[in-house]
């Protein structure tokens, strides 16, 4: 089986595009550049295989207080000298409906249809590269920005694994991070 073209290949898919391309790379159906309209039972199977996988977008977002007290400052009558004792805001996790499919989910279920994602790294390396992603995902750490204290906590768990990290070797991985890792506010599923 052939390879995606370059521009089918990304982080996220869209479940419809994740069909797509498990009908064409697991039941014989049409290119995905091509357009062509694959046979219901297909498109059936595929989106049979691809439901286990979908994730949906949750984001941490400012939402107002509604309070009488929070509203009045928020009109600006309120005095501004005088500190405030209730917040305006509160951090507030809400889901957002954007069900897409991860590429690595993606390339687990269709073997050989995208390309290696690091090529230029050797399989050490990628090995490296791959567990402190998953470590820093276990975390909830983002590896492009992590917070104040994090690298030290995910250095702890990378190094409990002896046959695979040791001081220097982390460091040379996490020093190299900006040609491996996507930070998840970098990740936007393009357009096709």
């Amino acid at each position: 089986m052939e390879a995606l073209p370059p521009g089918w290949i990304r982080e996220r898919y869209t479940t419809d595009e994740a069909v797509i391309i498990v009908v064409w790379a697991r039941y014989g159906g049409p290119h995905p550049a091509s357009g062509g309209e694959p046979s219901r039972q297909a498109t059936a199977n595929a989106t049979r295989d691809v439901r286990p996988l979908v994730k949906i977008e949750t984001r941490t977002i400012e939402v107002p207080v509604s309070s009488r007290t929070a509203r009045f400052r928020q009109a600006g009558t309120g005095d501004p000298s005088r500190p405030t004792r209730q917040p305006t805001h509160r951090t507030e996790e809400r889901i957002v409906h954007d069900r897409y499919v991860e590429r690595a989910d993606l390339a687990a279920l269709c073997p050989g249809i995208l390309p290696d994602p690091h090529p230029d790294l050797s399989p050490i390396e990628r090995r490296r590269a791959d567990r402190i992603l998953e470590i820093a995902q276990a975390l909830d750490v983002d590896v492009l920005r992590p917070r104040y204290g994090w690298k030290k906590k995910i250095k702890v768990e990378c190094l409990k694994e002896s046959r695979l990290f040791t001081d220097d070797t982390f460091e040379h991985t996490w020093k190299t991070r900006e040609t491996w890792a996507k930070s998840p506010a970098d990740i936007r599923p393009d357009s096709a």
